[in-house]
């Protein structure tokens, strides 16, 4: 939940609203529409650049997908273990003459969801880092925000 929060937070509040104002603006004081239409293209691309929608932010973005894949994954192996639990009464572990298997089975699978999206935002941080100092400007400053609002430490319990 922090990791989504976090993402539409950036999402909204550093990209959309501030480019879609400055878009309106640019719209308002343009000469003509062929004005009208310099001004969209580059508030468009800013915007898909910001939202690591670049194809070279492709990497970025792919691992901004596995981390929310991270928690369908999550989501199903509560879901399971839930389940499991309450059909048997007990644990999650059926007949009950197994002992705690099935809660090591959860414990093992939290333990590489939370391996899994650790090493994820460590490559996420690094690589915004790494292209905000490549680059300069706004898409560079907006991705050093990002960086930092993912940085562990920052959000609740990873």
């Amino acid at each position: 939940m922090w990791f989504c929060n976090t993402l539409q937070t950036y999402l909204v509040t550093v990209v959309l609203i501030p480019q879609t104002a400055r878009m309106h603006k640019e719209l308002r004081v343009a000469a003509d529409v062929d004005g009208m239409i310099v001004a969209h293209t580059s508030c468009v691309k800013h915007m898909m650049d910001q939202l690591c929608l670049g194809a070279k932010l492709q990497p970025l973005r792919d691992a901004i997908l596995e981390v929310l894949d991270l928690g369908i994954q999550l989501e199903y192996a509560r879901a399971e273990h839930s389940g499991a639990a309450t059909l048997s009464g007990t644990d999650g572990d059926g007949d009950g003459s197994m002992g705690n298997r099935g809660n090591d089975g959860y414990v093992i699978v939290l333990r590489q969801i939370q391996a899994d999206f650790a090493r994820l935002v460590r490559f996420i941080c690094g690589g915004l880092r790494s292209v905000a100092r490549a680059v300069s400007g706004e898409d560079a400053v907006r991705w050093d925000v990002l960086a930092d609002m993912l940085q562990p430490g920052h959000g609740e319990d990873m």
